[in-house]
């Protein structure tokens, strides 16, 4: 029997064994819809290979309990274009193992949008170099519980370039530990206007050491 002529019954059924025996051109004939007969656990089994040769719109017609049980290994293996083919649910559904090993490049890949929908618990244990990896415009997409559930490590290690693109919105969104935290080149990567947005509690929290490398334009906004 043709593997793309197979129930989702049958597919369903099928052993991890079976499963991986799959040619990458027998999992590429598979429809949407028997690809979502597959479990998360069934998905968890793929070979990287196997995942590798989906095309875009396939993965873009994963449903999140398709992609739950997808570990580290599986998903480094995604190519760029398929990691920015994923809907936002797909990847809100992503273990935080899961999404923590996405390379710099994956992490470049993803949309505004997918940035938009990270949970905190996602973003709060994303590494330095995938931090650095972001965009201007990925950073500018943050909403505010991504931003507080920045870790002082993660706030201080922010490039200057990202840190002149959050919004003056977006700058109240920092915790005041995280102020705190900032290094005096952090802070000098400010603009003035976003100095100038820092709340009472923030400026509170800056330390004599901190105001003092504040410029004196930076110093007329406060």
């Amino acid at each position: 029997t043709q593997v793309s002529g197979l129930t989702t019954g049958q597919l369903n059924a099928l052993s991890t064994t079976n499963l991986r025996a799959l040619t990458t051109d027998q999992v590429v004939a598979l429809s949407s819809n028997q690809l979502r007969a597959f479990t998360s656990d069934q998905y968890a089994a793929l070979t990287t290979d196997q995942l590798e040769a989906l095309p875009t719109d396939q993965i873009g017609n994963l449903e999140s309990g398709d992609l739950s049980g997808l570990t580290s290994s599986q998903v480094t293996a995604l190519t760029t274009a398929q990691v920015a083919a994923l809907t936002t649910d797909g990847l809100q559904a992503l273990s935080t193992a899961a999404f923590a090993a996405f390379s710099a490049d994956q992490i470049g890949a993803l949309t505004t949008g997918h940035i938009a929908a990270l949970t905190s618990t996602q973003l709060n244990n994303l590494t330095t170099a995938q931090l650095d990896a972001l965009t201007t415009a990925q950073v500018a997409a943050l909403g505010q519980a991504q931003i507080a559930s920045l870790s002082t490590a993660q706030a201080n290690g922010l490039p200057t370039g990202q840190l002149a693109a959050l919004s003056t919105t977006q700058i109240t969104w920092i915790s005041t530990a995280d102020i705190a935290a900032l290094s005096s080149g952090s802070l000098a990567a400010l603009t003035n206007g976003q100095v100038g947005a820092l709340t009472t509690a923030q400026t509170a929290a800056l330390g004599t050491d901190q105001l003092a490398a504040l410029s004196t334009g930076q110093v007329a906004s406060l």
